[in-house]
Protein backbone atom coordinates (compact mmCIF):
# COMPACT_ATOMS: atom_id res chain seq x y z
CA UNK A 1 0.00 0.00 0.00
CA UNK A 2 1.20 3.50 -0.77
CA UNK A 3 0.06 7.07 -0.18
CA UNK A 4 1.20 10.55 -1.16
CA UNK A 5 3.22 10.66 2.06
CA UNK A 6 4.70 7.17 1.59
CA UNK A 7 5.19 6.32 -2.10
CA UNK A 8 5.94 2.68 -2.90
CA UNK A 9 6.54 1.68 -6.53
CA UNK A 10 5.29 -1.91 -6.24
CA UNK A 11 2.18 -1.17 -4.14
CA UNK A 12 -1.12 -2.74 -5.18
CA UNK A 13 -3.22 -0.20 -3.27
CA UNK A 14 -3.23 3.58 -2.96
CA UNK A 15 -4.56 5.26 0.20
CA UNK A 16 -5.74 8.86 0.51
CA UNK A 17 -6.56 10.23 3.95
CA UNK A 18 -8.33 13.47 4.86
CA UNK A 19 -9.56 15.08 8.06
CA UNK A 20 -12.66 17.27 8.21
CA UNK A 21 -14.10 19.66 10.79
CA UNK A 22 -17.76 18.73 10.27
CA UNK A 23 -19.84 15.59 9.64
CA UNK A 24 -17.57 12.60 9.17
CA UNK A 25 -14.29 13.77 10.70
CA UNK A 26 -12.05 11.35 8.82
CA UNK A 27 -12.03 10.09 5.26
CA UNK A 28 -9.92 7.30 3.78
CA UNK A 29 -10.02 6.52 0.08
CA UNK A 30 -8.65 3.25 -1.21
CA UNK A 31 -7.92 2.72 -4.92
CA UNK A 32 -6.33 0.01 -7.00
CA UNK A 33 -5.56 -0.43 -10.66
CA UNK A 34 -5.08 -4.17 -10.92
CA UNK A 35 -7.88 -5.88 -12.80
CA UNK A 36 -7.34 -9.16 -10.93
CA UNK A 37 -7.55 -7.54 -7.47
CA UNK A 38 -11.00 -8.02 -5.98
CA UNK A 39 -12.33 -6.53 -2.79
CA UNK A 40 -15.84 -6.87 -1.39
CA UNK A 41 -16.36 -3.26 -0.34
CA UNK A 42 -19.63 -4.00 1.49
CA UNK A 43 -18.11 -6.73 3.67
CA UNK A 44 -15.01 -4.63 4.28
CA UNK A 45 -17.08 -1.61 5.35
CA UNK A 46 -19.20 -3.73 7.68
CA UNK A 47 -16.09 -5.29 9.24
CA UNK A 48 -14.40 -1.90 9.69
CA UNK A 49 -17.55 -0.48 11.29
CA UNK A 50 -17.72 -3.39 13.74
CA UNK A 51 -14.01 -3.54 14.61
CA UNK A 52 -13.65 0.23 15.12
CA UNK A 53 -17.16 0.81 16.57
CA UNK A 54 -17.85 3.56 14.07
CA UNK A 55 -20.00 4.29 11.04
CA UNK A 56 -18.39 3.74 7.63
CA UNK A 57 -19.63 5.77 4.67
CA UNK A 58 -18.70 4.41 1.23
CA UNK A 59 -19.70 4.44 -2.41
CA UNK A 60 -20.29 0.77 -3.35
CA UNK A 61 -18.89 -0.54 -6.60
CA UNK A 62 -21.10 -3.60 -7.18
CA UNK A 63 -24.31 -3.08 -5.23
CA UNK A 64 -27.66 -2.06 -6.71
CA UNK A 65 -29.09 0.69 -4.53
CA UNK A 66 -32.62 2.11 -4.45
CA UNK A 67 -33.21 4.80 -7.08
CA UNK A 68 -31.56 8.12 -6.30
CA UNK A 69 -29.18 6.77 -3.66
CA UNK A 70 -25.45 6.38 -4.38
CA UNK A 71 -23.74 5.80 -1.04
CA UNK A 72 -23.93 3.26 1.77
CA UNK A 73 -23.55 3.61 5.50
CA UNK A 74 -22.35 0.58 7.47
CA UNK A 75 -23.09 0.70 11.20
CA UNK A 76 -21.21 -1.09 14.00
CA UNK A 77 -24.18 -3.43 14.59
CA UNK A 78 -23.80 -4.79 11.03
CA UNK A 79 -26.74 -2.93 9.49
CA UNK A 80 -26.30 -1.35 6.08
CA UNK A 81 -28.17 1.70 4.75
CA UNK A 82 -28.41 3.27 1.32
CA UNK A 83 -27.91 7.01 1.79
CA UNK A 84 -27.24 10.31 0.12
CA UNK A 85 -24.52 12.61 1.33
CA UNK A 86 -24.50 16.29 2.10
CA UNK A 87 -21.35 18.17 1.17
CA UNK A 88 -20.46 20.63 3.95
CA UNK A 89 -17.96 23.49 3.88
CA UNK A 90 -15.35 21.19 5.40
CA UNK A 91 -16.73 17.66 5.43
CA UNK A 92 -19.45 15.22 4.47
CA UNK A 93 -22.59 14.17 6.31
CA UNK A 94 -25.49 11.81 5.68
CA UNK A 95 -28.87 13.10 4.47
CA UNK A 96 -31.98 12.04 6.34
CA UNK A 97 -33.38 9.87 3.49
CA UNK A 98 -31.56 6.67 4.51
CA UNK A 99 -33.04 3.30 3.48
CA UNK A 100 -32.19 0.11 5.39
CA UNK A 101 -30.94 -2.48 2.88
CA UNK A 102 -29.45 -5.10 5.23
CA UNK A 103 -30.15 -5.61 8.91
CA UNK A 104 -27.93 -7.26 11.46
CA UNK A 105 -30.55 -9.87 12.45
Amino acid sequence: MESLECPKADAALFLQYFEYDFGFHQCAGLAWGLSDFELDDVVMAQQLAKVFSTEVLFEPQNLNLPAGLQWCLAKPDGSLYAVNIIELNDGLDVASDAVLIDSAD
